[in-house]
């Protein structure tokens, strides 16, 4: 198949690699987000297909975190925004959640090594140690 690599869609191609960079994501951790595939987003890249669908449109715009109509901008050539440093569509993610999935990992493989009997107790021990009071968080009223 011949390459579709229109200026318009060489700047997409751009404006999609610079916001990744930008991000500090993985292709991989884009088509995650935007529920798509890696191969999708390769192929709309390089121009291997004619015309992008709205599906992967939509799925690109919210792998990369650009609002809603951002891919039909760039293809209209009327993109009016700082594509590649724009405010992020979600907010960034609580710190918090990244320890939940930590523990989530950590969980998966104790289970995977030891089996849910061990696993289980040991997420139990995590969260009763989480709900009790840190001593280098309590004030000293005295």
């Amino acid at each position: 198949m011949l390459s579709v690599m229109t200026p318009e869609r060489v700047a997409l191609a751009r404006f999609m690699e610079d916001r990744k960079r930008w991000l500090r994501v993985s292709w991989r951790e884009v088509a995650e987000r935007g529920g798509t595939t890696e191969e999708t987003l390769r192929r709309v890249r390089q121009g291997l297909v004619d015309t992008i669908i709205d599906a992967s449109k939509s799925a690109i715009e919210a792998g990369l975190e650009w609002p809603f109509g951002t891919v039909e901008s760039i293809l209209a050539n009327r993109n009016t925004i700082d594509l590649i440093t724009a405010p992020r569509t979600r907010p960034a993610p609580d710190p918090a959640e990244r320890v939940d999935s930590a523990l989530r990992a950590t969980y998966r493989r104790i289970l995977a090594v030891r089996g849910q009997a061990v696993a289980d107790q040991w997420l139990a021990d995590t969260e009763e140690l989480s709900r009790e009071p840190r001593a280098d968080t309590e004030s000293d009223t005295a």
